[in-house]
């Protein structure tokens, strides 16, 4: 059967452009061996990580790497027959063979209430990570005031449900004013607008947070999280979970030195990655499906359709036109 895959076609330079993805078509043989199975993509999530990854054996003529939601079309592995919903580890492409090590997720039990799409957010490596930074990495208490940067992103908005649930004070930072309000309508106490602030951050974080903050989840990196360890509190936890103000930086980003704040307030600072957490996969995804049977957590996404858009629906997340999980439908 004729697929297409989305390909590497040259090394970024900076913040990706479109011209530098290419579709091809590939052939992709239907007789299967033991173990193997064929599908067709129904969804593909673009995530900030993707960028990050050029360099690290990542290459021109690669596929993009990327995990994506397919329904399973002919199968010779006797749990994964035809109809099973699955989130992949194969990269963006609208159909292929895969085998079961390439499965991320089944996803057949979600609630009725959401979207088949939610298996690429809420109920996939978004919410996951959201649930492992707060639960596992900062272990969150009730009546503590918790920070969340990228606080409208994929990531974020579901962090900042968890940590309402868990009885927190959820405050937030991100990119536009739009953002903030979105924000303040899904639990956060209170959000600013980063890019209002250059001025006066420091300002802006005792505003949200006047008695400091005790956890804080990093989606940013940089200065700016650099300034956010001044106002946190003593034995303050903060979960390292990405640095997208550097992703698309062409030379090293610079920020203050930060141990003598780390030694004065004694923080423990964590960098996690969702694979060292397999063993708690169901716990989370049990979760956070039942705070939505209860109606405690919400899916949000930004759609975007047809497969040949997968490029700029990318482009437009690492920019911040996103709002929740950046998510392509096919």
């Amino acid at each position: 059967m004729k697929c297409k895959k989305i390909v590497l076609k040259q090394m970024y330079n900076g913040f990706p452009k479109k011209s530098d993805f290419e579709i091809v078509e590939e052939d992709v043989a239907e007789d299967l061996q033991n173990g193997e199975f064929l599908y067709e993509s129904l969804a593909i999530s673009v995530d900030p990580y993707i960028r990050s990854l050029v360099g690290a054996g990542y290459k021109r003529g690669d596929t993009v790497i990327g995990s994506v939601l397919v329904r399973v079309t002919k199968s010779k592995i006797e749990k994964f027959q035809k109809g099973k919903l699955l989130v992949l580890n194969c990269g963006w492409r609208n159909g292929g063979k895969a085998k079961e090590s390439d499965v991320f997720f089944v996803r057949d039990d979600m609630p009725a209430l959401v979207p088949e799409t939610a298996g690429l957010g809420l109920y996939g490596i978004a919410g996951l990570t959201a649930w492992i930074g707060w639960i596992l990495v900062c272990k969150i208490k009730k009546g503590e005031t918790i920070f969340i940067s990228g606080a409208a992103g994929a990531v974020g908005n579901v962090a900042a449900q968890i940590g309402k649930i868990k009885g927190c004070t959820v405050v937030g930072s991100c990119g536009t004013d739009e953002k903030v309000e979105f924000c303040k309508n899904i639990g956060y106490y209170a959000a600013f607008n980063y890019k209002k602030e250059s001025g006066s951050l420091d300002a802006a974080i005792k505003r949200v947070a006047p008695k400091g903050i005790d956890c804080y989840f990093d989606n940013v990196g940089g200065s700016f999280s650099s300034t956010i360890l001044r106002h946190m509190n003593s034995g303050g936890r903060v979960g390292v979970c990405g640095s997208i103000s550097a992703y698309n930086e062409t030379t090293p980003v610079l920020a203050p030195i930060l141990q003598p704040t780390i030694g004065k307030n004694e923080l423990i600072l964590q960098g996690f990655r969702l694979r060292s957490h397999v063993s708690n996969y169901r716990e989370a995804y049990e979760d956070l499906k039942k705070w939505t049977i209860e109606g405690k957590m919400k899916n949000y996404e930004k759609v975007t359709k047809g497969f040949e858009n997968v490029p700029d629906a990318f482009i437009d997340m690492l920019r911040g036109g996103n709002v929740g999980k950046a998510v392509v439908r096919l």
